[in-house]
């Protein structure tokens, strides 16, 4: 299966989920999309972003939401619906195709957590048997 007939599947089924979960009346106006880009450079954002990602928040999504809003200034309601859902289905499909999340960063502990110092000597903790060994 070729990368492309891929990505227009996932397209298809987030455009499908999207419409389902998203009514015409739910659609963000301009001002709202501009709010979270304005939301995106608030100090709890930049923290979490930095936990999260080791970085700070990139807002560029958010204001690259707005601008295409303030594109479709001139649309019918039902058109606006339409291009907002494919642009939304096209965006999670990119996600879901590979862009990094926050899963990347950690990496699966497969061994025994690392030696612990206590009062008894030394000790590890094994996962597989959920209890501290000697």
């Amino acid at each position: 299966m070729a990368g492309g007939s891929k990505y227009e599947e996932l397209i298809a089924e987030d455009v499908a989920y999207h419409k389902a979960s998203t009514p015409l009346e739910d659609m963000p106006s301009c001002t709202n999309m501009f709010d979270k880009w304005a939301q995106c450079f608030a100090l709890g954002p930049q923290i979490k972003a930095v936990y999260r990602y080791g970085g700070l928040q990139d807002c560029r999504d958010k204001l690259d939401d707005f601008k295409f809003c303030l594109t479709m200034k001139g649309m019918s309601p039902e058109e606006k619906y339409e291009t907002w859902i494919r642009r939304k289905a096209e965006k999670t499909a990119s996600q879901r195709l590979g862009r990094e999340s926050s899963e990347n960063v950690w990496q699966i502990r497969s061994a025994g957590y690392p030696v612990h110092l206590c009062g008894w000597g030394m000790h590890t903790y094994d996962p597989a048997h959920t209890r501290w060994r000697r």
